[in-house]
């Protein structure tokens, strides 16, 4: 994913990430990690960790397709 903003330098390792769609009471919340090897202070692209299953890989798709 691209952030919209740099995260701040406290956000280090695994971090949990919660997005939501405009006008939606609706969110998801994903395990993330920093994309190694940005330029510093670019801080603007994370990576989703693995799913735990195939369901959980379904729940996305169909949520981000909503």
């Amino acid at each position: 994913m691209y952030l919209e903003d740099s995260a701040p330098d406290w956000v280090k390792g695994y971090f949990k990430v919660r997005i939501s769609k405009p006008h939606s009471k609706q969110l998801i919340e994903l395990n993330c990690g920093l994309i190694e090897g940005q330029a510093e202070g670019d801080r603007f692209r994370i990576a989703i960790l693995p799913l735990q299953s195939i369901e959980d890989e379904k729940n996305l798709e169909i949520w981000l397709a909503a």
